[in-house]
């Protein structure tokens, strides 16, 4: 006749050591909420960028592994103490959200923190993926400014009339489909007409990106030219679908 204890065993049954050793409960609670609050305090440092991604990365995933090493070891003993462990968290977590939103420091101002930080986070997503028509105009032209200072020339500065020509244009190559310099003569005449002494313009068509669009223009040696000339002085700068028209002058 067999044993109980191998009749357990054959059943699948453990010797349960906590049902002897009540106290093993408690640190098993204390290293599972030590594992979880470290990483959060070090998620919240790789947010802020107070630390470096490797290391911090490093550190949450030797927390994560010792934070289940510890429910592993709780399971083996059947033990129920993650339950607890759960709802203190739930909590905890609570707590410190009322008294973030209820202004009480220092959750409130980390809070602020965070969410400022979401929220550029986010801005800064939108910006790269959906930028608008005239985001991409006014990134293009502090790209082309700072390409100037960077060659030691002062920077562009805007003009209504060539604003107004640079738009028309654009619509046009839109209305066109094409990329061109059509009607580039009679620009040429009414900012002459207008008491300027130097023309010139730069369009594009197909770059969806300032970065990208001010880089294609200096990489062309007659874009270059006009972009980085020191007889300009003025200019005017349009982005529409994808076209974009800039011209210049004294």
């Amino acid at each position: 006749m067999a044993t109980p204890w191998k009749r357990n065993r054959a059943k699948g049954y453990r010797y349960n050591s906590t049902k002897k050793n009540p106290w093993y409960r408690i640190p098993v609670i204390l290293l599972a909420l030590t594992c979880l609050g470290f990483v959060g305090w070090t998620g919240y440092l790789l947010f802020t960028g107070e630390i470096g991604s490797l290391a911090g990365s490093i550190l949450i995933l030797l927390c994560i592994g010792v934070l289940y090493w510890d429910i592993s070891r709780s399971k083996r003993n059947q033990f129920s103490a993650w339950i607890l462990i759960s709802i203190v968290i739930a909590l905890v977590l609570i707590g410190s959200a009322v008294s973030a939103y209820a202004g009480i420091e220092p959750l409130a101002g980390y809070k602020n923190s965070i969410v400022d930080k979401v929220s550029s986070t986010l801005e800064n997503v939108r910006l790269e993926l959906f930028p608008t028509d005239e985001e991409i105009r006014k990134e293009t032209f502090n790209l082309i400014n700072e390409a100037r200072e960077e060659n030691g020339l002062p920077v562009l500065v805007s003009e209504e009339l060539l604003v107004d020509l640079a738009e028309e244009h654009c619509l046009y190559m839109k209305s066109a489909g094409e990329c061109s310099h059509d009607g580039f003569d009679s620009r040429v005449a009414i900012v002459l007409g207008s008491g300027y002494s130097y023309v010139g313009e730069n369009v594009a068509e197909g770059y969806v990106s300032a970065a990208s669009l001010v880089s294609a223009w200096l990489d062309s040696p007659g874009h270059r030219e006009n972009i980085l000339n020191p007889y300009f002085i003025h200019t005017g700068l349009c982005y529409i679908n994808g076209y974009a028209c800039q011209i210049f002058s004294d």
